[in-house]
């Protein structure tokens, strides 16, 4: 089982697991506040939902892969952390092989405890509700709603023992939030609040704050459960609701913290850190990974001050590393063989590749020894299409899917879109510039390529990919009334002299990714009989980012602006520019084999 895992880490595979029917006993989610004044108490009751006994029947039904290492005893605890979540809770589709979903989350979650029993800790690091701090309209509201109760409640049931606070969480208001977290159940630490979580033998410590809160009043708090105190207990996380870096200069100030999640994460994970005694951890936003570390306690006690720090077990990124530099060894070398003639020369750089592949083939993370001692292991799992799903997170899922147009419809019902103030611009459709662009028109239905899709069950085909095809990708998915994903897939929507409802969106014909989804609004420049000067000719690419970044890509650096501008460049639309595009610089470009990179799209 630690073999295959290990392997999994390396490979970056882990997203492929799936597992078979299993039964599994979360936590018990017995938590006390600490006696010591400093701790102040939550208001908010532990879940209660977590001490039932689950049965989780997983949606595939291939042998099980171990997503965790073995346990190797009663003082190995496992935490599962997630941050940033900014509300998702389904992958979004829009690429190939979509990341995250509570349905993985909760598998993950199962899997955890069928291997650590009772000592699963799972905790979340704030900016959980919303993705925008302007998520706050009327015409929002019960869909909002209904995706934020989804999200907590299925955190709840999944045994969270703690969120804290982001400025992502109020913004529809604190009451707001503090109604969902009363509801569920759901302790929130904020301003050095702290929680102790019993699991197992173990106690757990866990506090909340902010970046800039008075680090004096999280390290009392930490100090009041020091070992050898009456409320010792055996490890200390802190959910610092900052960036990474802000958590590093914490981390150098803090004493007795051995673990901090940082809660303002970035894309992607970050390699863990060990930071003066304290370990730092990430694994990026929107929860497409989990973040996971395991915990092995054995041979430090809490009756016994001071602690000894943690150590790091960073064997996975260090073979990482020297995975990395090997390889660019070993392409400077090929590509200098196809160059070297027969001879000695030849043969001495030949037999230096030989021993870089060899050397990179045997490197493996089992072969090197783990740290002796305290110590914890720190990683992110990718959430990956075909991964396990829970069932009941699934099925809660898709109640939630199936009620957003009665619930958009609700919202929208009263909602009137405001005109245009005096002297500005709105949205007139492309069959209005049709009238005048009729080959840049023409060009914009033919900018379509195909590219290698993923479905749910595993299979890959190829879909066409484009913007005059993003309503109709909406309407067969049947989400073209979810507020969350039509202003990607048309023109104006939400936007000054654009459409404020989904249904005005069809009826003024702004539907598809469309001329004044990039030019702006047009009619200043219709009224105008052509008159240039009111409508934005040269489209840059932060234009292009406010749809194009992830989750709808793979990455910020899977969009290469150049290589989408000849995409959608042609006779009647940008002809000079397509011209002046240098091909060698060229990536290769989505072809009808679905040759470009999986969720890139013009």
């Amino acid at each position: 089982m630690v073999r295959s895992y290990l392997l999994l880490l390396l490979c970056g595979l882990v997203g492929a697991c799936t597992a078979a029917t299993t039964t599994t006993t979360p936590a018990a989610a017995t938590s006390t506040t600490a006696p010591a004044p400093a701790v102040a108490t939550p208001t908010a009751a532990t879940p209660t939902a977590a001490t039932a006994t689950t049965t989780a029947t997983t949606a595939t039904t291939a042998a099980t892969t171990a997503w965790f290492p073995q346990a190797g005893g009663p003082r190995d605890l496992v935490l599962v952390y997630t941050a940033s979540v900014q509300g998702y809770v389904e992958p979004c589709g829009c690429t190939g092989d979509p990341l995250g979903g509570l349905a993985r989350l909760g598998a993950l979650l199962h899997e955890a405890r069928a291997a650590y029993g009772e000592r699963v800790l799972f905790v979340d690091g704030g900016d959980l509700l919303f993705e925008k701090l302007d998520d706050d309209s009327a015409a929002d509201r019960c869909q909002a709603e209904a995706r934020t109760d989804l999200l907590l409640g299925t955190y709840a049931r999944l045994g969270l023992a703690a969120t804290t606070r982001g400025p992502l969480d109020d913004v529809r208001g604190a009451a707001f939030r503090a109604a969902l977290l009363r509801k569920h159940g759901v302790p929130s630490l904020d301003d050095g609040q702290g929680l102790v979580v019993q699991r197992g033998e173990l106690r757990a410590l866990v506090v909340g704050a902010a970046a800039d809160d008075d680090l004096a009043v999280v390290q009392r708090t930490v100090d009041a459960h020091a070992p050898g105190s009456a409320a010792a207990v055996d490890l200390v996380v802190v959910l610092l609701q900052g960036t990474h870096a802000q958590a590093k200069a914490h981390a150098r100030l803090w004493r007795g913290v051995d673990v901090v999640v940082v809660g303002r994460a970035a894309e992607g994970p970050v390699a863990p850190e060990r930071v003066g005694t304290t370990v730092v951890v990430s694994a990026g936003w929107q929860a497409q990974r989990a973040g996971v570390v395991v915990v092995r306690l054995q041979g430090r006690g809490r009756d016994v001050a001071p602690w000894a720090p943690l150590a790091l077990d960073d064997r996975v990124a260090t073979v990482t590393a020297r995975q990395q530099l090997l390889d660019v060894r070993l392409a400077g070398l090929d590509e200098r063989l196809a160059t070297l003639p027969p001879g000695d020369t030849r043969a001495f750089q030949q037999a230096r590749r030989d021993a870089f592949a060899a050397e990179r083939d045997a490197l493996s993370v089992a072969a090197l020894p783990p740290p002796s001692g305290p110590h914890v292991e720190a990683f992110a799992l990718a959430l990956r299409r075909g991964s396990p799903e829970e069932p009941v997170a699934a099925r809660d899922l898709q109640a939630y899917l199936r009620s957003i147009p009665a619930l958009v419809g609700a919202c929208e019902r009263d909602v009137v879109c405001p005109p245009p103030a005096a002297g500005t611009a709105a949205y007139v459709g492309a069959a209005t510039c049709r009238a005048c662009h009729a080959a840049a028109y023409a060009q914009w239905e033919r900018a379509v390529v195909s590219l290698l899709h993923t479905a749910a069950d595993g299979t890959q085909a190829l879909r066409p990919v484009g913007h005059a095809k993003a309503w109709t990708t909406l309407v067969e998915l049947g989400r073209d009334r979810d507020r969350g994903c039509v202003g990607c897939h048309a023109a104006g929507f939400a936007a000054d002299g654009g459409a404020c409802t989904t249904t005005q969106l069809v009826q003024r014909g702004l539907v598809g990714v469309q001329c004044e989804s990039c030019h702006g609004p047009g009619s200043l420049h219709v009224a105008g009989g052509g008159d240039k000067t009111k409508i934005r000719r040269a489209v840059d690419e932060t234009t292009c980012r406010s749809c194009h970044l992830p989750p709808h890509i793979e990455s910020v650096a899977s969009f290469v602006y150049d290589d989408r501008l000849r995409l959608i460049l042609g006779e009647g639309h940008g002809e000079e520019r397509l011209r002046s595009l240098s091909t060698s610089s060229m990536s290769p470009p989505p072809a009808s084999a679905g040759a470009a990179p999986q969720g890139a799209s013009p």
